[in-house]
């Protein structure tokens, strides 16, 4: 999901694959300054699809610093430089383009607005307890037993010189690790890395290059075969693996086509691979099948990701064991949501520019409530389920907690387009001890999109 959809998370993993090359072609290439320009624009793109980035960005310079050593490295105070001028001279495209649309140069301001609100809000709505999280964090499962399989290869290659790591290894090795040592200094901070999926994904680049530098290790026939052959193989492989764990924790899974057309594919690479080992003995050629076979796979898997079925739906959910749902399958229906969006948010700031408020509405009565709250990073009331506000409060601590949720951030915005929404989050508070007070209200009309925004402040009652 994280490489076959249209989020940012795909494009920001395929820029930091793509920069993580050029980083280490900058250390082997002859014409190494253009890899280290390349590398700059790269890291540019990876940290303007999301700015999330930027903290993994330390391992690509220890990547470049471990291997770019010996009689042939080059100098660093350069190859800075030469990155630096990639990345200056993306910032520089990148708002121009944004300039021609909206006469703002810094694009990424409303980006670094979002980190500021992240990092610096008294309490941060997203960084729960990771032990509870950890039982249902299934997307833990494979980044744990990468990141044990190699600290065990570092620590046995260290420790027993009969099972020797070559440096290209240890390098990839090394760059998994300390990636994931950061994210985990993170998740102890205020950044919850590993509590969500779409923000564990971003380690998907360092870690299926540990796992390639794991499965070098290896002394078994994959050794025998050719880059290529072995490329295939544990592409197939890896995809089996990850499906033999992630079926039995969603097993709705097994009634999708999508997912049988997967294991399909990833069967069909196995096989290839073997069939190629085989025949290479006899001096078939298996290069041309191999590559068209790869490309039609990656073609045909991640065009149904991104299609979902339909060639208009450009927003979709990710395939499951439900019909894909269309948030707004017109390109008018999509226009009027962009612009209600931007209204709605352009209007909060004008009444609080920090936007410190947390947002109560029902995702089933319109799916563009999710999108306003998103462009503040804000938190929402009632698990979308407007006008509920949770679980029914039945012990006085229950209570307690709820009053103190509203305490620490008593501005509340109700998305609604229900005419007595007001009432209804009144009658909602009134049992807990709490009422509300309308600061201010604004409907808001965008072609098709229409829906009220009221903002009120909640407080307790009066003993």
């Amino acid at each position: 999901n994280a490489i076959g959809s249209n989020y940012v998370d795909g494009a920001g993993i395929a820029y930091y694959s793509l920069t993580a090359y050029c980083t280490v072609r900058t250390t082997q290439a002859k014409y190494w300054q253009r890899w280290a320009v390349l590398s700059g624009i790269g890291c540019g793109l990876t940290i303007f699809s999301n700015l999330t980035w930027i903290s993994l960005t330390p391992p690509l310079l220890a990547l470049y610093l471990y291997y770019n050593r010996g009689d042939r490295a080059h100098p660093l105070g350069r190859s800075l430089l030469l990155a630096i001028g990639g990345l200056v001279a993306t910032i520089v495209g990148l708002g121009a383009i944004n300039y021609s649309f909206n006469q703002r140069f810094f694009f990424f301001q409303s980006s670094l607005n979002a980190v500021n609100t992240l990092l610096f809000v008294v309490h941060s709505p997203w960084h729960g307890n990771l032990l509870e999280v950890l039982p249902n964090a299934s997307w833990l499962i494979f980044l744990g037993v990468t990141g044990v399989a190699s600290l065990a290869l570092l620590l046995t290659s260290r420790w027993q010189r009969s099972v020797p790591l070559d440096r290209q290894a240890l390098g990839l090795h090394g760059f998994f690790l300390l990636s994931f040592g950061l994210y985990f200094l993170l998740e102890l901070g205020r950044i919850s890395t590993f509590q969500y999926y779409y923000y564990t994904s971003y380690l998907i680049p360092a870690t299926f290059l540990a796992v390639g530098a794991q499965l070098t290790q290896l002394q078994s026939p994959l050794q025998r075969l050719s880059p290529l052959a072995f490329a295939t193989a544990i592409a197939g492989i890896i995809g089996l693996t990850l499906m033999a764990y992630r079926l039995p924790l969603q097993p709705e899974l097994l009634r999708d086509q999508a997912v049988w057309l997967l294991v399909g594919l990833s069967s069909v690479w196995v096989v290839l691979a073997g069939v190629s080992w085989r025949w290479r003995d006899r001096g078939i050629p298996m290069v041309k099948p191999a590559i068209v076979w790869l490309l039609t796979s990656f073609l045909v898997a991640n065009g149904v990701s991104i299609v979902a079925l339909s060639p208009v739906a450009l927003w979709s959910q990710p395939l499951g064991a439900a019909a894909p749902r269309l948030l707004y399958p017109s390109q008018h229906q999509r226009h009027d949501a962009f612009l209600a969006t931007i209204a709605a948010q352009r209007w909060l700031q004008a009444i609080d520019p920090e936007v410190q408020t947390t947002f109560w509405y029902n995702y089933d009565e319109s799916l563009i409530y999710r999108s306003i709250s998103s462009m503040g990073l804000a938190a929402q009331v009632g698990n979308e389920q407007f006008p509920a506000i949770g679980a029914a409060p039945g012990s006085p601590d229950q209570v307690q907690a709820l009053q103190a949720k509203f305490a620490q951030t008593p501005q509340v915005v109700i998305l609604s387009q229900q005419l007595d929404a007001l009432q209804q989050a009144q009658a909602t508070l009134r049992p807990l001890g709490l009422q509300a007070q309308v600061i201010a209200t604004r409907p808001i009309q965008e072609g098709s999109v229409a829906f009220t925004m009221t903002v009120i402040r909640v407080s307790k009652v009066a003993s």
